[in-house]
């Protein structure tokens, strides 16, 4: 948390399905700071998880927003943070990667290690929050009408059951179970389980095992 990046933690309503809110604090960087941020700034390792992000770039200078979808991920990469002066007006919100259906009513099938449109898996919500987005320069001011406007939008009946208590078992084990055990405890066979989780996650259940096992080595 510093002037270039903080993290705010969901509301209780939204926790189970939300991990975080992220970007950048105040509306803008003084000059001075600014170009101290820049010659400070050092590469940052980005690490895979089991998320998955909607970003909003606001372009207040030119009344625009840029939006991006980006989907579950396996890779590992470098951010050597060049578009920081363009990025100060930058709100993303991270999903856990098994919540995103219930907001989104699109198949996960294809956003694997990919990025997309948000318009394309989120109806209307670059529509929708781009006011906000503009008009409330705060990150920790957008944060509750951004939530609000999310506890609208959030559907659980979208939720498989079968998919959920596979990802529970998966993260119960810390993703050490193999694929036996967790067809078994959801029930369903492998095959069926595999096409269940690439249309809801958009990962295959070893794959997000692996994924779980990576953080909490990690971790720890």
């Amino acid at each position: 948390n510093d002037e270039g990046y903080t993290e705010i933690q969901p509301c209780k309503v939204l926790a189970p399905y939300i991990r975080c809110y992220w970007g950048i604090p105040g509306c803008a960087l003084n000059t001075a700071s600014l170009e101290s941020q820049l010659k400070e700034s050092q590469p940052k390792l980005v690490i895979p998880d089991t998320c998955m992000d909607i970003l909003f770039d606001i372009d207040t200078a030119n009344g625009r927003v840029n939006d991006l979808f980006v989907g579950i991920s396996d890779t590992t990469f470098i951010d050597h943070a060049q578009n920081t002066a363009y990025r100060k007006s930058l709100f993303a919100i991270r999903f856990y990667c098994w919540a995103v259906p219930l907001f989104s009513g699109e198949s996960m099938q294809n956003i694997f290690n990919t990025s997309a449109g948000t318009d394309d898996y989120f109806k209307n919500f670059k529509r929708d929050l781009q006011d906000i987005l503009f008009n409330t320069p705060f990150i920790y001011d957008r944060v509750p009408k951004i939530e609000r406007y999310l506890i609208e939008k959030l559907d659980t009946n979208r939720q498989n059951p079968t998919v959920m208590n596979a990802v529970y078992a998966i993260l119960k084990s810390r993703g050490t179970a193999n694929i036996a055990e967790i067809s078994e405890y959801a029930a369903l066979s492998q095959r069926q389980l595999e096409r269940l989780f690439l249309q809801f996650l958009g990962v295959t259940p070893k794959k997000l095992s692996g994924l779980v096992r990576y953080q909490y080595l990690w971790q720890d």
